[in-house]
């Protein structure tokens, strides 16, 4: 049988090899992020028959080398104000036309829809630095006539600054959640609206979180809305 010498030899042994592979471990450096954080900003541009075109801007701070995507998801509905109806209206909009650069340079770049999500993305391996992309793209149906001109509703792709300007002259704006949930929002800064980020963060459907813009001017050009039910 072994000694109580032996066994105490033994234990201490293993005490020691614990400690040092904690230690060690201790020691070891905690692994870098490869992103440091985005920087994004969204530049809206209202034309008179209510379609608009989107400068999304993202930029990136990658720690070490690695892939990454600019862009982001959005819901394609505006929930509007409930009509008595079974189930809530929904504007549809659409989105078209993208243009995207990375680094100042072209590159190919197309929406993909799956039933009520619309999506985009860029991408490329980068090296450590800070990083940009831009993705231009229009937006059509995303407009609704009214007494004294019309309604526009508008998601940008991610978070971030957001400013618009319209052909037309902007009367006011609201962040909007579910409909009546409603909030007066941005500021109004040389004729343009400015918004900080996250005052109109959608929800974690990406449903919510639009801005309703108001608008006065001849709503003949508005193209009647695309409202569904689905």
């Amino acid at each position: 049988m072994m000694s109580m010498r032996m066994l105490a030899a033994a234990a201490l042994a293993a005490a020691t090899l614990l400690t040092g592979a904690v230690s060690a471990a201790a020691n070891v450096p905690a692994a870098v992020p490869s992103t440091a954080g985005t920087e994004t900003s969204n530049e809206v541009t209202i034309a008179a028959d209510g379609t608009y075109q989107v400068v999304f801007r993202q930029e990136v701070d990658v720690r070490r080398s690695t892939y990454f995507a600019f862009g982001g998801t959005i819901h394609d509905g505006f929930r509007l104000p409930d009509d008595d109806g079974v189930i809530p209206p929904y504007l549809r909009a659409d989105y078209a036309a993208p243009e995207a650069a990375i680094e100042g340079s072209p590159v190919a770049a197309a929406f993909d829809i799956y039933e009520h999500e619309v999506s985009i993305e860029i991408g490329d391996d980068f090296d450590e630095g800070i990083h940009s992309a831009t993705i231009r793209y229009d937006v059509t149906n995303a407009a609704v006539p009214t007494s004294d001109g019309y309604v526009v509703y508008i998601r940008p792709l991610d978070g971030g600054s957001l400013t618009i300007t319209a052909d037309d002259e902007i009367t006011g704006v609201e962040c909007v959640g579910i409909p009546p949930e409603a909030t007066t929002c941005g500021r109004e800064v040389d004729g343009a609206w400015v918004f900080e980020p996250h005052q109109y963060d959608a929800d974690a459907y990406g449903v919510a979180g639009a801005v309703k813009v108001f608008v006065k001017g001849d709503a003949s050009g508005i193209p009647d809305p695309n409202i569904d039910r689905e």
